[in-house]
């Protein structure tokens, strides 16, 4: 007869908590982008077509890296920030 030794892992309450609290942050963060008209249409002079939040993060996630497309926890901010019509001149000096 093999004798088997089990252990159990306890997982304390703060670790189950980060981790509960880290998957709803990934579940979230897809639909944490508006899309308003204004970031809309500025999308769509690049070419790309977007409809929902889902959309927008993805193409954030294709052309940044998933880190990157959140914007250090401000989301869809900075482009409503840059998509403003008071900023217009401001991108016209970034973008050409």
């Amino acid at each position: 007869m093999i004798a088997v030794s089990r252990t159990i892992f306890k997982r304390s309450p703060e670790a189950s908590t980060a981790r509960v609290l880290e998957r709803r942050k990934e579940l979230a963060v897809p639909h944490a982008y508006a899309p308003i008209s204004r970031i809309k249409g500025w999308l769509e002079g690049f070419g790309e077509q977007v409809d929902t939040s889902r959309e927008i993060h993805a193409l954030l996630c294709e052309h940044l890296d998933e880190n990157a497309a959140t914007f250090a926890g401000a989301y869809d901010i900075p482009l409503r920030i840059f998509t403003a019509e008071a900023n217009e001149d401001l991108r016209r000096r970034l973008l050409g």
